[in-house]
């Protein structure tokens, strides 16, 4: 995924990025109201091109980590809570029961999981500034 950023501070060969989300919100309708779509993202990133602070440049991250992360927030506390309701079912409790295990679950499950793969993510996600936009793209320093 290729995205473009401001730097905001360059330490060695790290750069402190500054990004909108502009793409992940620019098919929403809502987008211009939304104060979801106007947040700014800072991110760290291996300063491949040397970019200098107030630099505007193009940024790329490894998407198919990304989606993998998204599929186990949604896909993983779901399976859980799923699993919770039918456990408890299955030992005899009634529906107030079981649902109360689901709830509970699921949001343990999160808890969990979000703290887990944030901190994963952080580790693993490499980003890297691909070239200065001022280039014009001619330059490509990986």
């Amino acid at each position: 995924m290729k995205q473009t950023a401001i730097v905001t501070e360059v330490k060695g060969n790290k750069a402190t990025v500054e990004v909108e989300r502009s793409s992940a919100c620019a098919g929403c309708s809502e987008s211009h109201d939304c104060i979801a779509c106007k947040k700014k993202i800072t991110v760290t990133a291996e300063n491949a091109a040397g970019a200098a602070v107030g630099d505007r440049v193009v940024i790329e991250s490894g998407s198919e980590r990304i989606l993998g992360y998204a599929a186990l927030v949604f896909v993983l506390p779901l399976l859980l809570a799923f699993a919770a309701f039918f456990i408890a079912r299955g030992s005899g409790a009634g529906d107030s029961i079981s649902l109360i295990c689901c709830i509970g679950a699921f949001a343990v499950s999160l808890a969990v999981i979000l703290p887990l793969l944030n901190k994963s993510a952080k580790l693993k996600n490499k980003i890297t500034v691909l070239r200065k936009e001022s280039d014009g793209g001619m330059e490509n320093n990986i």
